[in-house]
């Protein structure tokens, strides 16, 4: 064959183009074998279904009376209306007394020497609140026969949160987050299931191993509603997805929010001295790596920690103060069985008050209501310091369901709504004093002894001993179906002002150089007394102690259901406050278990400023 000198197909360039054309093809084959390998090795979309995901919810129910309220004195005749609904006082003296449309709200006050009217707003029981709640008011005088006032009664609310997740067998596990009551671990969510019969939510009632449908709905795909009816509690939700809400209380903090930076607590013109940790002997590094846990808190689980607010003060300064999951400064907290410590203090203000009211003193000699077995001799040695111990030997054991003075036991029967009544009229299980057993009826034996050697309703006590010194302007204190204030635990207070009775305590019984309770007795009542759950006991307060830098620190706190601790540490002049939503999880106990010695501690310098 002949050359041809024109062709562009010279051997030397046949030969390139053969070569690069090879490797291209090479190339080209490479890339779509590739490709079929990530093909192959990726597996096709899962279809998303549209329950997946975090749900939302909230519901005021009440209380409606709130706002404004008025007085008005027509010739010695005096009329309450608030909301539009208006009543006559019962008057005897100053004092004053009126229900309000047959039980929406009740007043209780009297008129003080400078003109106001000063007392309580009884809210009615509620839905998620449960109890009725005493809180303060004041009505100043505006003119000649006229007082004005403002009710803030106690919020009766639901907020809860529902976390769906496909799972590896196709259906849709869940579980329920509700920082109110913590509803979760009571309504034990693990499937949503969603067909022609509508929307269902399955699992177990606590206690019970059947599955059992826990609420009933429908999804309204075209607005994104999830609405469903949980009947154990009588209330419907209607739910919206988390993802649309950056702001969701689910989060501790806002998604844009989630770096942790410290900042000192506000002067809020409460009492509280403030200023950096820096200025107390607290490293800035440990407070910063305490609060970035607090921010990270995880919601994998209902089991998570579901922290509310954390406060720290030293030397007597509020230095630290963060709050998570909706919660504020200004909102108050169900402080649960941490509250029964108040009623500690209450006791103590009566003895210091009252000689011949001390802990010695004998149950029967003050309160004999009428129709008590007192048959077993052993009831009548019964003593003050025995209720405050634990140690009264009543079968009152709120760890035994089968306990006749268990606390959820008195609570839920309706045959005696007098709990003074019902508590001494349980059998005795043991001698006054012989060892400690956990009962909530037995501080609240103590607020009846209170009362009566007193001769004071117990929310005009608290607000004239304790909350108004402390400057206190609200607190919630339960009233329970008798219509005795419940001294057993349930006072709501503010995280800020709870934390004032924990440095009231470390400075002996003063709150700014006022002294409200003798320092004998906060030495009485944060020593050890009996041994109690693993732990030692004072008068209503837990004593614990924890290793730090070679020595043992004891340290005592009052301690609630679902996480709220308020704890003082004497050798550091320390405060430490937690509150949280974990209600009847052991997992409320990491507070002060394991997150005092593993964050609050390390961050504290021994030597002081």
């Amino acid at each position: 064959m002949k050359h041809d000198p024109n062709s562009r197909y010279t051997s030397h360039g046949h030969i390139l183009y053969t070569k690069y054309n090879m490797l291209f093809r090479f190339v080209i084959s490479t890339l779509l074998f590739l490709g079929s390998l990530l093909a192959l090795g990726k597996q096709a979309p899962t279809k998303v279904d549209p329950l997946e995901g975090v749900w939302e919810a909230s519901s005021n129910l009440g209380p409606w009376l709130r706002g404004r309220i008025q007085i008005w004195d027509f010739d010695g005749k005096y009329e309450v209306e608030i909301g539009g609904y208006s009543a006559l006082c019962e008057k005897k003296g100053s004092a004053l007394e009126a229900v309000i449309a047959g039980g929406l709200g009740r007043f209780r006050g009297a008129v003080l020497p400078n003109g106001d009217i000063e007392g309580h707003w009884v809210q009615p029981n509620g839905t998620m609140t449960g109890y009725p709640f005493a809180s303060p008011v004041t009505l100043a005088r505006k003119a000649a026969g006229l007082w004005v006032g403002e009710i803030h009664p106690l919020d009766d609310e639901i907020n809860m949160f529902l976390v769906v997740k496909k799972g590896q067998d196709g259906k849709l596990a869940t579980f329920i987050r509700n920082p109110d009551r913590n509803l979760g671990v009571f309504l034990q969510a693990d499937e949503l299931v969603s067909d022609s019969n509508g929307v269902r939510l399955m699992g177990r009632y606590r206690g019970s191993k059947d599955v059992a449908e826990l609420a009933r709905g429908s999804y309204d795909a075209d607005n994104t509603i999830l609405s469903l009816y949980f009947s154990a509690r009588g209330v419907s939700m209607d739910f919206t997805r988390v993802d649309q809400n950056d702001v969701s209380e689910f989060y501790p903090r806002p998604k844009g929010q989630r770096t942790y930076r410290y900042e000192p607590p506000k002067n809020r013109a409460d009492g509280w001295d403030v200023g950096p940790v820096q200025g107390v002997g607290i490293s800035a590094g440990g407070v910063d790596k305490f609060g970035q846990m607090l921010v990270d808190m995880p919601d994998e689980s209902v089991h998570a920690l579901n922290v509310h607010a954390a406060l720290i003060a030293r030397y007597g300064k509020l230095v630290f103060e963060e709050y998570f999951h909706g919660f504020s400064a200004d909102k108050p907290h169900d402080l649960r069985s941490a509250a029964k410590s108040l009623t500690s203090i209450l006791a103590g203000v009566a003895m210091d008050e009252n000689k011949s009211f001390n802990l010695k003193t004998r149950v029967l000699d003050v309160l004999h209501p009428a129709g008590i077995d007192t048959s077993d001799p052993r009831k009548a040695q019964i003593t003050v310091e025995n209720l405050l111990t634990m140690s009264a030997g009543l079968d009152c054991d709120d760890s035994n369901d089968a306990s006749p003075g268990n606390e959820d036991v008195m609570q839920s029967q309706n045959k005696d709504l007098d709990f003074y009544h019902y508590a001494l009229n349980v059998p005795m299980a043991f001698d006054p004093g012989a060892k400690a057993v956990y009962g909530s009826a037995l501080p609240n034996l103590l607020g009846g002894m209170i009362a009566a050697e007193t001769k004071s309703w117990i929310p005009e006590l608290f607000r004239d001993k304790l909350a108004r010194p402390l400057g206190i302007e609200d607190y919630y204190i339960p009233i329970n179906p008798g219509k005795q204030p419940y001294m057993g635990g349930g006072i709501h207070l503010k995280a800020r002002d709870f934390m004032k009775f924990g440095q009231m305590m470390l400075n002996g019984g003063t709150w700014r150089g006022r002294r409200l309770l003798s320092k004998s007795f906060v030495e009485d009542s944060t020593r050890i007394h009996y041994p109690l759950e693993g732990l030692e006991y004072g008068y209503l307060w837990w004593i614990v102690k924890y290793p730090f830098h070679g020595q043992i620190l004891e340290a005592y706190f009052a301690g609630g259901n679902g996480g709220q601790v308020l704890m003082v540490i004497p050798k550091l002049s320390l405060v430490f406050e937690c509150l949280a939503g974990n209600y009847s999880d052991k997992v409320m106990y990491s507070i002060q278990r394991d997150w005092v010695p593993k964050y609050v501690l390390p961050m504290i310098d021994a030597e002081g400023k």
